[in-house]
């Protein structure tokens, strides 16, 4: 992964957005690692649906089974 400083980031910020390394850029200041920019990933129709038959429900989710005195 590559790695930048912040004032290197500061001048490069818009075409680093525009086309960032698919690893990431770790940016330090001062020599110390502040942040790390990834690009962002979609999540697509594959995830529609991803969970169907894995989750069982059990019991009523509609409530919390706990007596309440309103």
């Amino acid at each position: 992964m590559e790695m930048i400083s912040a004032s290197e980031f500061k001048t490069k910020c818009l075409s680093l957005l525009d086309n960032p390394p698919a690893d990431g850029i770790i940016i330090t200041k001062r020599g110390e690692k502040v942040a790390v920019l990834y690009p962002y990933v979609r999540a697509g129709k594959e995830s529609y649906g991803l969970l169907k038959k894995k989750i069982k429900v059990l019991g009523d989710i509609e409530t919390t089974d706990i007596p309440w005195n309103g």
